[in-house]
């Protein structure tokens, strides 16, 4: 996701050094169907187990692109820069240094260490509450918790500008929304980008996040070259923050040419987005349900192409255009007024880009391929 305006073009490492007590609190989810109160068993962190290199993100589904962990696992962030992993009864399974961990380039503007991003079953609701996170399954069995007991924004974290650009490149946007429960796009996957060196991540998505850029994002996206993945194009529905961690829906593989459908809604039975993202051609789909945006007034929406370490134009993939969107507030629809925006060093570093702005409903991201 983008920062402010004048945050784009830096290129962002963060480096976590997170959180550690020997307590362990009883927390409430939000109550609705399948947020009821959950309580965190106490913990063992006096035992002494196995150290994990981590180089791929925590998950509670099997999947080669992460690191299974037992449904019902808790994951806690401790301030001198631990990842515990526990079972669901509170017994120590490992740990990780998170320094250590492999830094992962994501859709939220930010590099984080993989111990701080989780994909989760297709359909799961993930509830943010304060430093803690539950994730339950469609049923509502919680399935993952991740307590942070020192969040990222108060924990001294360093930011660094990367010697290769990371930012938005260009989009389009509509900065000034009231109200907005629905926002659908459909765009083909375009050709990939030429060069194929490691890390450099594409990243394309429609999008909604809180007036001024933050906390967090709603966001189907359609990604390439990811090191936990590889050169092909990949796609998830995300709820991101730089500030913690990510909810990713289960990860679906598409092709060039493929035709995709992004869908963002809100729901005021469970107070969450459910993110949505379908490739029409094959029938497959990754969603997740997130508070990661906590409501539906006072919103930005874009259409995004963003990129990691990029360096000319074979690191971008080709003309992407986003059409027939739908915007809806309750049922009655909602007009945009887009404006363009590019990133300065993708200004400097790349040519032929073009935010066509066809109408409301219609935008075209050109590039030089």
């Amino acid at each position: 996701m983008k920062m402010k305006k004048t945050m784009r073009a830096l290129g962002l490492l963060m480096i976590v050094a997170l959180a550690g007590t020997m307590f362990v609190s009883v927390v409430s989810a939000e109550s609705t169907e399948f947020a009821k109160d959950f309580v965190t068993p106490s913990l063992d962190l006096e035992s002494s187990v196995q150290l994990k290199e981590v180089n791929l993100p925590l998950s509670p589904i099997s999947d080669e692109s992460v690191l299974s962990i037992s449904p019902g696992s808790i994951i806690y962030h401790t301030d001198d820069g631990l990842t515990k992993v526990f079972d669901q009864e509170g017994k120590a399974l490992f740990y990780a240094n998170d320094k250590d961990s492999a830094m992962i380039p994501t859709s939220a503007g930010v590099i984080k260490p993989a111990t701080f991003i989780h994909l989760v079953p297709t359909e799961s609701h993930s509830y943010h509450k304060g430093n803690q996170t539950f994730v339950t399954d469609e049923k509502g069995n919680l399935i993952l918790t991740i307590i942070n007991e020192k969040a990222i924004e108060r924990s001294g974290t360093e930011i660094q500008s990367n010697s290769r650009s990371n930012e938005w490149i260009e989009w389009a946007e509509d900065a000034s929304i009231s109200s907005l429960t629905q926002f659908d796009a459909y765009w083909y996957v375009p050709d990939h980008p030429p060069s194929s060196e490691s890390l450099e991540v594409i990243y394309l998505f429609n999008g909604i996040s809180p007036y001024g850029g933050g906390p967090g994002i709603v966001q189907p996206v359609l990604e390439w070259n990811r090191p936990d993945t590889g050169t092909y194009w990949t796609a998830a529905a995300w709820g991101a923050t730089p500030l913690g961690e990510d909810d990713i829906g289960s990860r679906i593989q598409v092709s060039e040419g493929d035709l995709l459908k992004g869908r963002l809604y809100w729901s005021d039975t469970y107070d969450q987005w459910y993110v949505q993202l379908s490739d029409l051609t094959t029938g497959t789909s990754s969603t997740v349900w997130t508070n990661v945006v906590s409501g539906h007034t006072n919103l930005e929406a874009y259409v995004t192409l963003e990129g990691y370490y990029f360096d000319d134009n074979t690191d971008v993939p080709g003309d992407t255009e986003f059409y027939n969107m739908v915007f809806k507030n309750g049922g009655s629809t909602v007009t945009m007024s887009f404006s363009e925006y590019y990133g300065s060093m993708a200004q400097q570093l790349l040519s032929g880009l073009d935010v066509n702005i066809i109408s409301g409903t219609d935008v075209e991201l050109k590039t030089a391929n």
